[in-house]
């Protein structure tokens, strides 16, 4: 039996509409993921605080004590995810002093000029936490402002085997085996391996601000994280090792997400549930 003709256009029609809506929905969707991607804003975890003052879309400050900062730099992966990275400025009275340059060297030229020009205070050194990108990536832009920067050993030795610019990186005498207190106002503290095997961490006594770099996770993370070049075994007893120095710290200043909270213990556990979790067979 054959339809009438008004029925087969209203099909027709029925049909035309559904693939018109789907394709709609599918630009909507591509369209909000491009935007949350212009926007430069994180899409896992978050800003260091909800009060940070934005420079450019993927560079963000924010004073957490008198003289300290938190900077915040954002990076856009493969697939879409735009992940954050924390690190700090310390104002003195010869300067600023960097600690991790963030993901890129525009994003490091950024927080040099932002120093240079709101603070009034010229970035006179950096320091490394550990030989990743989140951390050294901006090192050409130190570089080429004949900015010096220092690390562990252990970071310089890494970061060779990746980058030439890491050739300007120099090393702070026996930090592996002691605590190196600076004059400017911080102390270096090698406790141990754990996300990697040379991540220090950066004590700001004035300030009892603790900075962990990615050896200490925020309260907002639910795993480990990358954990290609961890030490697994070391990492806890590295954590403990921070707990029982800096009691007084009031900020914990993780290397990815909020400062809020305490990311030593959320550390412990994270690594404690990893242990326990069942080796997929």
């Amino acid at each position: 039996m054959k339809l009438p003709i008004y029925s087969v256009f209203k099909r027709l029609l029925l049909t035309l509409t559904i693939v018109v809506l789907a394709q709609l929905q599918t630009r909507l969707f591509a369209s909000h993921r491009q935007v949350q991607q212009d926007n430069g804003l994180p899409t896992a975890l978050e800003l260091a605080t909800s009060k940070m003052k934005r420079i450019v879309r993927d560079v963000w400050v924010a004073r957490i004590a008198p003289g300290l900062w938190v900077h915040t730099t954002t990076n856009t992966f493969p697939d879409g995810t735009i992940y954050p990275a924390n690190g700090m400025l310390l104002e003195t009275s010869q300067g600023a002093i960097l600690f991790d340059t963030g993901w890129s060297d525009s994003q490091t030229e950024t927080l040099l000029d932002w120093a240079r020009q709101e603070l009034k205070k010229p970035v006179t050194r950096a320091i490394i936490s550990h030989a990743h990108e989140d951390r050294l990536g901006g090192i050409a832009a130190l570089n080429r402002k004949e900015i010096p920067s220092s690390a562990l050993t252990l970071s310089r030795e890494i970061a060779l085997q990746q980058n030439a610019a890491a050739a300007t990186i120099l090393t702070i005498p026996d930090l592996q085996s002691k605590a190196w207190r600076d004059n400017a106002g911080f102390e270096l503290f090698y406790a141990g391996a754990g996300h990697a095997r040379d991540n220090i961490a950066v004590w700001f006594p004035q300030q009892k601000v603790l900075f962990g770099g990615c050896l200490i996770k925020s309260v907002t993370s639910t795993s480990l994280g990358n954990i290609a070049d961890a030490v697994l075994p070391e990492w806890t007893p590295t954590i403990k090792r921070l707990q029982q120095r800096y009691k007084a710290a009031r900020i914990i200043v993780p290397g990815h997400g909020t400062i809020q909270g305490d990311g030593l213990a959320q550390t412990l556990k994270l690594l404690k549930e990893h242990k326990e979790k069942p080796a997929i067979q």
